[in-house]
């Protein structure tokens, strides 16, 4: 699905304005009289693979842009490491319509949406049909104003071997829909990934053995992608880059997920290089231990350094401005590391009253993103 405001077209990583954007993993869809977007057979894009919005949620949002479930709350402040800092954001583009449009999505007034693949179908004519399960994502300006599109494809194994991986659509600069095109083949439960500052696309496999590998994508499809085996392999979601210190931040989706960080041996190649993992301290104080067997094979990456800290069911991640966010599902929670002075904060708690998913102002929290403009 495509966002554009005044029919000016606006595909960006995030087009949330005013803080985090941050995608919520359960969802109920509206009520309307309008056929809702299918999830599986619907390419949304930047909201990746969900349907609609939670009405009690989007209440709780009044006046932020949202796509999937998405919540916009301030940039933290260092004081108890313990309690949340977030608050509820306002955004530049109005209140959301009270009805929703043609596709079954709650705008602000003067935006459109348009559907621009639906799984299955030729996203364009002589083009193979678009992927199914439509995930993580990310778009890449062009050299004429134009902008190619990736998708992630979350096919599992289970339902089908190294059926999944990741596609592109190229738009011009009129946002006219040019062309698609595989970019990864021969994966599989290609779940979020990330963007880098170099112009590739790094897609995550959550792998159900634990055995997920990251692949280095060219978003045009004119390069083969490259596995990055010496990254470590586990259940992986999403990864951030830091390009002040050259180190890249990736998380795990598992109960006792941990986050890592990647220290290149020469960046921006990730052909090699180490892997760390992450421990809090009481007082909050971040320390990194090296891992000893990235791949997983003598024992999970989870489980070789016992004192690190379990992130449960660890998403989304987004480096900005010295800083990485990163969600996790099974708590609900939104945290945020200092890269600079290596101190840990609880930015966002979803639910700290246990109100589940149709109370919770924001549950099961997603994948996540810092829109570069307002911070």
């Amino acid at each position: 699905l495509q966002i554009s405001k005044n029919d000016d077209l606006n595909l960006s990583h995030s087009w949330l304005r005013g803080g985090f954007a941050v995608k919520a993993g359960r969802y109920r869809p509206l009520k309307s009289s309008r056929s809702p977007i299918n999830r599986q057979q619907c390419n949304i894009g930047l909201c990746y693979n969900t349907t609609m919005l939670r009405r009690t949620f989007i209440r709780h949002a009044a006046g932020t842009v949202l796509a999937g479930s998405a919540l916009t709350i301030g940039r933290p402040v260092l004081a108890d490491g313990n309690q949340p800092s977030a608050t509820i954001g306002e955004s530049p583009f109005g209140e959301l319509g009270l009805a929703p449009d043609g596709n079954g999505i709650l705008l602000p007034k003067g935006f459109t949406s348009r559907v621009v693949a639906i799984s299955g179908e030729p996203p364009v004519r002589d083009a193979a049909p678009w992927h199914v399960f439509p995930d993580g994502g990310a778009t890449f300006p062009d050299t004429s104003g134009g902008w190619d599109h990736v998708s992630n494809s979350e096919v599992f194994p289970t339902t089908a071997p190294d059926s999944g991986g990741a596609s592109s659509l190229h738009f011009d600069a009129d946002g006219n829909l040019i062309s698609s095109q595989k970019i990864l083949s021969g994966s599989n439960s290609n779940c979020a990934g990330g963007p880098t500052p170099w112009g590739t696309w790094l897609s995550c496999e959550e792998h159900p053995d634990g055995q997920g590998r990251i692949w280095e994508c060219d978003p045009t499809g004119a390069k083969t992608a490259m596995a990055h085996e010496q990254m470590g392999r586990w259940r992986r979601e999403a990864i951030a880059v830091d390009p002040v210190d050259k180190i890249l931040y990736m998380t795990e989706d598992h109960p006792e997920g941990r986050l890592y960080r990647y220290l290149p041996s020469n960046y921006p190649d990730l052909s090699e290089g180490s892997v760390e993992v992450c421990s809090v301290d009481s007082s909050n104080r971040v320390t990194w231990t090296n891992i000893t067997d990235p791949s997983g094979t003598s024992a999970p990456t989870h489980s070789q350094v016992p004192e690190s800290t379990i992130f449960p069911g660890n998403e989304g991640i987004w480096y900005h401005g010295g800083w990485v966010y990163f969600c996790t599902k099974h708590d609900h929670s939104v945290h945020g590391i200092n890269l600079r002075t290596m101190v840990y904060q609880l930015i966002w708690k979803g639910d700290p009253d246990s109100l589940g998913v149709e109370g919770a102002v924001l549950s099961g929290v997603d994948n996540i993103t810092v829109n570069e403009r307002t911070g």
